[in-house]
């Protein structure tokens, strides 16, 4: 009988809640740092804060939902690195269930505003002028555009003549 409510009350015991440190990267890093870790200025994070905010807010029975601004770069560093949600997460101080949740929002959002921000120049005067533009500035013909824009040299092995 003792196992029984030992058992019963393991199953009905509840972790107790974990509180975070929550510090905003907004605060404190600058913009070549914030460029390095989530692959945006500052100015564009706050603008796409203030643009996903009044979506991105959520109600909690909870003392206090996530605050966009966390909610927000938690997903932009998710899609700057790839790495695990849970490593996000502990940058942030949110649970890996938290970090998901914004990944899935913050990408939602995103494709629903895409149309707003990234344009496809469609007649062959505008494609043209693209083209020389990035050509200008990169000395690749041809490219009407690129995603990220960071480029890898990949080098052939050296062929060793002694074989």
């Amino acid at each position: 009988m003792a196992l029984l409510l030992a058992i019963s009350h393991h199953r009905t015991a509840h972790k107790p809640r974990v509180f975070r440190d929550r510090t905003q990267p907004l605060d404190f890093m600058d913009d070549d740092e914030l460029i390095s870790r989530y692959r945006l200025p500052r100015h564009l994070v706050t603008e796409l804060c203030d643009m996903l905010a009044d979506d991105v807010q959520r109600s909690t029975g909870r003392s206090q939902s996530l605050l966009v601004s966390t909610q927000v770069l938690a997903a932009l560093r998710f899609y700057a690195t790839g790495s695990m949600q849970r490593v996000d997460g502990d940058l942030h101080g949110i649970s890996q269930p938290s970090v998901s949740r914004c990944v899935h929002t913050g990408s939602k959002l995103l494709t629903t505003k895409a149309s707003m921000h990234i344009k496809f120049p469609t007649d062959e005067m505008s494609q043209r002028r693209v083209m020389a533009h990035f050509y200008k500035i990169t000395g690749f013909p041809n490219v009407l555009g690129c995603v990220d824009g960071t480029q890898i040299p990949i080098l052939s092995p050296a062929v060793n003549e002694n074989i």
